[in-house]
C-alpha cells in the first residue's frame, strides 16, 4: 500500500524526525531490504553522503534498519535506477530544484515507476513538491523567475509550498532559502491550484493529514489557518512593514481564564486601546516611545480558540499579538515585537511600560 510523507525540512540534526517516526514505523518492518536515496540533479552536493548515513543512523536509533543502502548518481545506468526503485523498501527524494529533479527522473525512466511505487516514499522540499499534485513555484530569485504550475507525481491529492515558517500573523513578504516569497503571489497562483503552506518541521502524512498545527492553506485567493479565514489587509499596510527582516524579537506571555477576559484585560485593550468587536481594522493614537503616533491593529484571525492581531506602528519592525486557547482551557497571550530602536531601549521603554500595565 502506498504511503507518503511530504517534508518541508527535517531540520538540523533531524530534530523534527520524531514528529513522523511513528508513521514511518507503521509503513516499514523492523528490518527492511533497501533504503534508496534519489538525487535532485546530476550534481552530487557536498555532504550528501554524510547526511544520508546520518539519516540511516537516526532511523536505527528508532529500531528501523535496512540490509542495503543505495544513493543513486546521474552517471549510473537507467536500468540500475529502475531496478533499485522496484527493490526499495523506502525511497527518499532529496531537495533541490523540483523542475530539474522531475526532468532527471524522466530521463532515467523512473518517473512512472515512482508514481505507482507501492512502498513508503519520503520527499523533502523539492522532493515533496514532486510528490504533490502540482509543482508550484512563484518568482523568488534568478533560478525561479516565473510562476510555475506543472503536473507532478500526484502521489497525494494536494500541492505544497515548503519553507514558509510564518509567525502567528501574516506579513506580505517572507524570506526563505530560495528568496523572498510574496504572499500576494501565493494568493494569485492559488486560483490555479490550492496550496498547503508548510513550515519547516511540518509534514503531510498520507494524503492530507498535516502535522503539527497550524494547518495553513490558500485556495482561490483566500488563506485559512486551521480552517479559519485569515484577513491579510495588505492593501492598508505601509510599505515599510511589508518586508520583515528575521531577527530577535521579544515574546511576552500572560494567561487568562477566558477569551472574553483576555480581550478585555490583555494588552489589546490596556496597551493598544482597542475594544475588540466585529471590525477587522482598528485605528488609534498612542505613544510607544517619546511621541504619539498613529497605530493600526489588523485582526487577521478571529475564533473561539484564537485571536491574532497584526500591529502596525512607525516604531515597530514587527508586531504580532495573539490569544490562543490551550488544552487546559486557559488563554495564552503572546506579544512578539521588534522595534526600530536598540535592544536596550526596547527593554527600558516598551518592556517597562508593559510591566507597569501588568
Amino acid at each position: 500500500m502506498k504511503q507518503n510523507i511530504l517534508i518541508s525540512s527535517l531540520g538540523d540534526d533531524f530534530q523534527h524526525l520524531d514528529t513522523i517516526i511513528d508513521s514511518i514505523k507503521e509503513s516499514l518492518e523492523s528490518h527492511n531490504k533497501l533504503i534508496l536515496f534519489c538525487p535532485s540533479s546530476i550534481e552530487y552536493y557536498d555532504g550528501q553522503s554524510e547526511w544520508e548515513l546520518s539519516f540511516i543512523e537516526k532511523l536505527k536509533s528508532h529500531s528501523i534498519s535496512f540490509d542495503e543502502y543505495v544513493s543513486l548518481t546521474s552517471n549510473e545506468s537507467e536500468s540500475l535506477w529502475q531496478t533499485k526503485v522496484q527493490e526499495a523498501s523506502l525511497i527518499y527524494l532529496h531537495g533541490g530544484n523540483p523542475i530539474i529533479q522531475k526532468q532527471l527522473y524522466e530521463d532515467k525512466g523512473i518517473y512512472e515507476l515512482l508514481k505507482h511505487y507501492e512502498g513508503l516514499m519520503l520527499g523533502a522540499s523539492a522532493g515533496a513538491m514532486n510528490m504533490s499534485h502540482y509543482i508550484t513555484l512563484t518568482p523568488t530569485n534568478e533560478e525561479y523567475p516565473d510562476f510555475v504550475v506543472e503536473e507532478a507525481l500526484h502521489r497525494v491529492d494536494v500541492s505544497i509550498y515548503p519553507h514558509l515558517s510564518f509567525p502567528n500573523v501574516f506579513y506580505r513578504f517572507i524570506m526563505t532559502g530560495d528568496g523572498l516569497v510574496d504572499v500576494e503571489d501565493l494568493l494569485t497562483i492559488s486560483f490555479q491550484t490550492p496550496l498547503y503552506l508548510l513550515a519547516d518541521g511540518q509534514f503531510i502524512i498520507g494524503n492530507q493529514e498535516v502535522v503539527p498545527d497550524p494547518i495553513i492553506q490558500v485556495k482561490e485567493g483566500i488563506i485559512t489557518r486551521n480552517s479559519i479565514p485569515v484577513y491579510t489587509g495588505f492593501d492598508i499596510i505601509d510599505e515599510r512593514y511589508l518586508h520583515q527582516q528575521q531577527g530577535h524579537y521579544y515574546e511576552l506571555l500572560d494567561t487568562f481564564d477566558t477569551m472574553k477576559q483576555a480581550l478585555e484585560e490583555g494588552l489589546i485593550s490596556s496597551l493598544f486601546g482597542v475594544n475588540v468587536n466585529e471590525a477587522r481594522v482598528y485605528r488609534n493614537h498612542m505613544k510607544f516611545f517619546a511621541s504619539y503616533e498613529d497605530i493600526i491593529v489588523i485582526k487577521q484571525v478571529a475564533s473561539e480558540n484564537e485571536q491574532l492581531f497584526l500591529i502596525q506602528h512607525p516604531h515597530l519592525k514587527l508586531g504580532a499579538l495573539s490569544y490562543l486557547k490551550q488544552d487546559n482551557g486557559t488563554i495564552l497571550e503572546s506579544f512578539e515585537f521588534k522595534t526600530i530602536f536598540s535592544r536596550r531601549v526596547e527593554e527600558k521603554v516598551v518592556l517597562g511600560k508593559i510591566i507597569e500595565i501588568r
